[in-house]
């Protein structure tokens, strides 16, 4: 089983979240957003791999507008540009 979220902070254009063995981790929000798996965006994890946004579609200043663990333990991330959200497995983070 997977290593579950117990917290997050928003530190220098990163994600750190906190991990209940004990480990820590840090996502540049750039990436996170680059990397949104969700239908609108494409599905990097298709045989496809067919991508709807591109890396140059990110705005630079991008930022969670919210972030919260849902009860299923993904990352739920809102951005501030376009109020898309992302969801992220924790296997996957």
């Amino acid at each position: 089983m997977a290593a579950a979220i117990v917290n997050f902070d928003r530190d220098d254009g990163r994600l750190k979240l906190a991990w209940d063995d004990g480990s820590e981790s840090a996502h540049h929000f750039i990436w996170l957003r680059d990397n949104c798996g969700c239908s609108a965006c494409g599905d990097k994890v298709s045989t496809s791999g067919e991508r709807f946004l591109r890396l140059t579609d990110v705005p630079a200043d991008i930022a969670p507008a919210e972030v919260a663990v849902g009860a299923d333990g993904g990352l739920c991330i809102t951005w501030n540009h376009g109020g898309h959200t992302s969801r992220y497995d924790p296997a996957w983070l």
